[in-house]
């Protein structure tokens, strides 16, 4: 007998305002299926978030 350990999938879409760095930036994490926020914050944050939680790289 062989143990597997299983990942659960969460797709999820990130959303940035705007990929000009002058200006206010904020982005949000949301589930692909329902539309749901999941996480709202800047940039970094939800780059960081999506790495870790969702295993989602996000280049801006």
């Amino acid at each position: 007998m062989v143990s597997m350990k299983q990942q659960n999938v969460n797709p999820v879409k990130v959303i940035l305002n705007t990929t000009n760095r002058g200006r206010h930036q904020w982005g949000q994490i949301r589930c692909a299926k329902t539309g749901r926020i999941r996480h709202t914050g800047q940039v970094n944050y939800i780059r960081y978030v999506a790495k870790k939680k969702y295993g989602v790289k996000v280049s801006v």
